[in-house]
Formats: C-alpha cells, sequence, structure tokens
C-alpha cells in the first residue's frame, strides 16, 4: 500500500508544511511503508494529484494535511476509484468534517492513521463540483464570500475574517427567493429563505451544527432550509441554528432527506461548496452513494444513529 500526503501551504493560520513533514516522517520511519509528500500550488492541485494517484489502480492512501477545503480537493479528486482511501490531518481553521467521528487529535495521530479503517461514505454532487461535508446557498454562502476578500488582508486570522465577513453580511438583506425543488417528492418550497444546505456532515463554518442527524453512508442528503426572518429574530435563531437545537426553531425550519434537490435563483448566487465557493443561478444537488473511502483513525467510531448526539473537540 502506498501513502501520499497531501500537504497545503495556505491551510491555517501559517504555513506548517516543514513541521507536519517532520510528525509524518517520525512516524513513518518506523514503519516499510511507502510514502511521499506532495505540497499544493494552487487552488484545485490536489484534486489533480489525487486523481492521478488514484488512476494508478494499486491500493493508495491519500492524506489531505490541510483543512475542509482540501479534503474536499482529495475526495474530488478520488471520488469513484475504488482502490483509492483517503483521510484527513487537520491543519485548517475549521476541519468541521472530522467532527462526525472524532477530534482533532485523534486525526493528528499518524499511527492512528495508519492502523484505521476505511469506509465508503457519500458526497454531495454540486453542478459540476464535488462536496464531501455541506453545501449551501444564502446567507451563510455570502459569508464565505465576503471571507475570501477579507482574508487576503495582512496578518489576518481566520476567525477575525469570518467575524468581519459575517458583520458585513449582516449589513444587507438576509432573506433570498428561492425556489426549490425536493426531485424525490416532487415538491416545490417557493418563498424566500435566509439559507438552504444539502448535507453528507453535521458540522460547517467552523462550529455550525447546519444537519444534526446527518448520516454519511446512508446515501441521502440532510436537508436544512431556513425560512426568513427579521434580523432581530435571525440573531436569536441563529445560535440555536449553530448549536444543532433545530426541534427549538421549528417554525421557521423545513428538513427533510432526498437523493436529489434543485434550487432556483432570480440571480447569481456565491455556492458554498465545504469552504469553497462557486457562483450560479441553478443548482443541482445530488448524493452520490459511497462515492470515496474515508480513512477512520483506530480509537475513532464508525457508526450513526439519530440518538447520538454530535462528537465535540476536545
Amino acid at each position: 500500500m502506498r501513502y501520499i500526503f497531501i500537504l497545503n501551504p495556505n491551510a491555517g493560520k501559517k504555513d506548517s508544511t516543514e513541521k507536519i513533514k517532520k510528525v509524518i516522517t517520525q512516524a513513518m520511519q518506523s514503519t516499510d511503508a511507502d510514502y511521499s509528500f506532495r505540497v499544493t500550488e494552487y487552488r484545485g492541485h490536489a484534486v489533480s494529484v489525487s486523481r492521478h494517484e488514484a488512476s494508478k489502480g494499486d491500493t493508495v492512501r491519500l492524506f489531505a494535511c490541510g483543512g475542509d477545503g482540501t479534503l474536499n480537493e482529495v475526495a474530488s479528486g478520488a471520488a469513484g476509484y475504488s482502490n483509492a482511501q483517503i483521510g484527513m490531518i487537520p491543519c485548517g481553521s475549521g476541519n468541521d468534517y472530522i467532527k462526525l467521528f472524532g477530534n482533532a487529535s485523534q486525526f493528528c495521530d499518524i499511527r492512528a492513521q495508519i492502523d484505521g479503517e476505511a469506509h465508503a461514505v457519500d458526497m454531495i454532487k454540486a453542478n459540476d463540483f464535488y462536496s464531501i461535508n455541506i453545501c449551501s446557498i444564502g446567507f451563510d454562502a455570502r459569508v464565505c464570500h465576503f471571507q475570501k476578500s477579507v482574508k487576503r488582508i495582512p496578518l489576518m486570522t481566520g476567525k477575525l475574517s469570518y467575524f468581519l465577513a459575517l458583520m458585513r453580511a449582516l449589513a444587507g438583506k438576509l432573506a433570498t427567493p428561492l425556489r426549490i425543488t425536493d426531485c424525490d417528492s416532487g415538491k416545490a418550497y417557493d418563498e424566500e429563505f435566509v439559507f438552504s444546505l444539502a448535507a453528507c456532515g453535521r458540522v460547517y463554518g467552523g462550529g455550525y451544527i447546519g444537519a444534526p442527524y446527518a448520516i454519511p453512508n446512508d446515501g441521502l442528503m440532510d436537508v436544512t432550509l431556513f425560512r426568513k426572518a427579521s434580523h432581530a429574530a435571525a440573531l436569536k435563531l441563529i445560535d440555536k441554528y449553530k448549536k444543532g437545537l433545530h426541534n427549538e426553531i421549528k417554525d421557521y425550519i423545513y428538513s427533510f432527506r432526498s437523493k436529489k434537490i434543485k434550487i432556483q435563483a432570480d440571480t447569481i448566487l456565491p455556492i458554498n461548496i465545504d469552504g469553497e465557493v462557486e457562483y450560479a443561478d441553478s443548482v443541482t444537488f445530488e448524493s452520490l452513494p459511497g462515492a470515496v473511502n474515508f480513512i477512520i483513525p483506530k480509537g475513532c467510531v464508525f457508526g450513526f444513529s439519530q440518538s447520538i448526539p454530535i462528537l465535540r473537540e476536545a
């Protein structure tokens, strides 16, 4: 088995590539494993690296050393290759997807990763793009859009950039007119929404539990539609939403599971795809069951039910 560690030097607050390489090398030298490093040079590079390595046909483990965006790229490149297994060594600011299974310290344990097992998990196709965690459109996607610009400010931290982007988004209109069709049932929702999301994972945005009961291997997306609310009401409601207390704000929430939904808008809008931003006036979110094999480190549990609460960072 080959091990490829794909490092994103732009993940997190600073470039920690050499530090991560040293930690991985120390762990791997005690094994006879065939391992190597790839350092990404531009957005989308990890997709190309992952797809190239997976296409060789042998069993390969591809580790995304970065944040959720890096994981998205590695998963996108490996999707559909049964011989490829992907993992994550969290070095980003959010690291949200792994919260389904454990905490950052467990995923940073290289030996636990080597001894871990891979399980087939679902992905989402969003027009021509792929997501392993959560896609959304509306207010939260606008925050991602504004954060892209704020992050360019020198010495800007992830939390501060998010706060400034949030304030910028709050200064505008909260809700957007959307027509959302559940392609499974044919039911349409034609009204204004603060945001709408489709999820395989549960957490996004650095800690928002947008889909508290999502199961990443059930072949379905968990859909959450947050209906129009005033600024004053939304500020109170979003705190409960962030904590995953959707049942306490159910008058403002539509939630259901679906294999496919279509969202149409009157204008081009930002679309959040695992924290990255794309733009369109129409998007189809479609479940891709078992699209990729995800490595669960030894000591973490792969198992889900609606009664299991979300695991929190230690």
